[in-house]
């Protein structure tokens, strides 16, 4: 059985004069082809369609009306080369709920609590732009995702929110979030960020709580007042990351979290690179913390990182600074270009073997 193209276009008398109608004439499989025009609708999609801008990006939009959203709740949909606007402050623009959703180089302008909001089902999404004025850009809580250059960007709420247990997969992407959170990762969901770019114009770039285990590979966080926040029991994982380039501190890690930083970079932080309190228990592995206003690294109250081996370089006031009942551990780190290299007060009982202490007034 062939499947059929369809036209939609709202002056032309031989095409079907709008998108909803032509769905419900569609056979499954069909194409549904549109012609350039702004389309005030809202649509339902419960079975295998593909509908595509006939004469490619920019030429198409559909505005969602307010109360309303664009609705995948079936079916395998392919949107390709459209932009959806529009949305209802209560509602997200875009909402997958079942079946497989693929947006193809589309714009979500958005307008509402969420752009796009990832509930269930299979939803793949492939180059394009996610912007919300008004909320968040993309939430995912369950179903699977996996988007690629793709370029997310928010106001009034996060650029990416992945809760529950989600485990979504975002490769070559940007996140932006313009008077919040770039990435908060919560709940047990452990989404993998690989090649991207995370910012947060005024708070901080990469938020991970409870007991998330977020993984970013290869991925550069700056522009904000925190690189990464870890709270809860969170244990995420960064891998040749580079944060850079905050009015605070590089890394901040509180309760009983315990990250695990391997080959990256931390640099240019206005206060600390690591600013370790509680409980929490973070691991840097061969990092390098650079050009820090303050100390390279922070532990306080029953803190107990663990450095092993990289160095930390050129920190304005002390590379190590270690207070309150801390318990840090440092194996075979350089330590150099600061003017005290390791600073222990209070009743803090570090472990330290194998230093490489140099260009220092003070060493320990």
């Amino acid at each position: 059985m062939t499947a059929a193209v369809l036209s939609v276009s709202a002056t032309d008398a031989e095409c079907v004069t709008a998108i909803g109608r032509a769905l419900v004439a569609a056979g499954p499989g069909d194409t549904v082809a549109v012609r350039p025009g702004v389309y005030r609708e809202s649509l339902v999609f419960t079975r295998d369609v593909v509908l595509v801008a006939e004469e490619g990006p920019g030429s198409v939009v559909i505005e969602v009306p307010t109360g309303s959203a664009l609705l995948c709740a079936g079916g395998d949909i392919r949107l390709r080369d459209l932009t959806v606007r529009g949305g209802d402050e209560e509602l997200p623009l875009v909402q997958a709920a079942g079946g497989r959703l693929g947006l193809d180089n589309c714009q979500l302008e958005a307008t509402a609590s969420a752009a796009l909001h990832v509930r269930g089902g299979r939803v793949g999404v492939r180059a394009g732009r996610i912007e919300n004025a008004h909320g968040s850009g993309v939430v995912v809580d369950a179903g699977v995702a996996e988007f690629t250059e793709v370029a997310v960007e928010a106001t009034g709420g996060p650029a990416l929110v992945v809760a529950g247990g989600a485990a979504p997969t975002f490769r070559h992407c940007t996140f932006a979030g313009l008077d919040g959170f770039g990435v908060v990762a919560t709940g047990t969901g452990a989404p993998r960020i690989e090649g991207s770019r995370i910012s947060s114009a005024s708070s901080v770039a990469v938020l991970v709580q409870q007991e998330s285990r977020a993984r970013l590979v290869d991925t550069q966080i700056d522009g904000s007042q925190v690189g990464l926040y870890v709270s809860g029991r969170a244990q995420p994982v960064l891998e040749r990351c580079r944060l850079g380039k905050v009015t605070a501190h590089g890394v901040i890690t509180v309760e009983q979290a315990a990250p695990s930083l391997v080959e990256c970079l931390i640099e240019n932080s206005a206060g600390h690179g690591l600013h370790a309190t509680g409980r929490s228990a973070a691991e840097l592995r061969h990092c390098v913390v650079r050009a820090s206003g303050a100390a390279g690294v922070v532990a306080d109250e029953t803190a107990r990182p663990v450095l092993v081996g990289g160095e930390l370089a050129d920190c304005g006031d002390v590379g190590v600074l270690l207070l309150g009942e801390s318990a840090a551990r440092l194996r075979g780190v350089r330590i150099h270009g600061s003017p005290i290299g390791v600073s222990i007060e209070g009743s803090a009982a570090p472990l330290l073997g194998g230093l490489d202490l140099g260009d220092v007034a003070y060493g320990l």
